[in-house]
């Protein structure tokens, strides 16, 4: 059985080929940047900002409403610090309260992960920061 469309059949394999290739490009995973700055406040709190973008053809642009987790590391061991999400500009912040315990390794440092672990076509990303308390005293 045959159905006369109007349609050549070179301009049907074309259509197709077309429909096929959009949902390869939809299907694509959208690789994401996390960028993490650590802070310490006059308070001895620390405060962790976070800023998480998808690469697109035009740029970058925000992700909003993703779950970024933070864990502290040292010497294959991890603790979960917290968890928050971004806003509508990517961003989101961790406030965590003097006392809060970092694992620290053989050298004093402290290594905090902020990790994305996807979503959809979106892929996961990681940043990390590392630092060291260091107590200076004024004579």
């Amino acid at each position: 059985m045959t159905y006369k469309t109007g349609f050549s059949r070179q301009s049907l394999i074309l259509l197709v080929w077309m429909l096929a290739s959009s949902y390869q490009l939809m299907a694509q995973t959208t690789a994401t940047t996390l960028g993490l700055k650590a802070l310490k406040n006059s308070d001895e709190s620390r405060t962790f900002n976070v800023i998480l973008t998808g690469e697109v053809e035009t740029g970058s642009i925000p992700v909003f409403e993703a779950k970024v987790d933070f864990m502290t590391l040292a010497d294959g061991k991890s603790e979960v610090l917290g968890s928050v999400s971004t806003d509508r500009d990517g961003k989101a912040t961790l406030k965590l309260e003097k006392g809060t315990h970092f694992l620290k390794d053989k050298d004093g440092s402290t290594e905090v992960k902020a990790s994305f672990m996807g979503l959809g076509t979106l892929s996961n990303s990681e940043a990390s920061v590392k630092f060291k308390e260091l107590n200076l005293q004024v004579a």
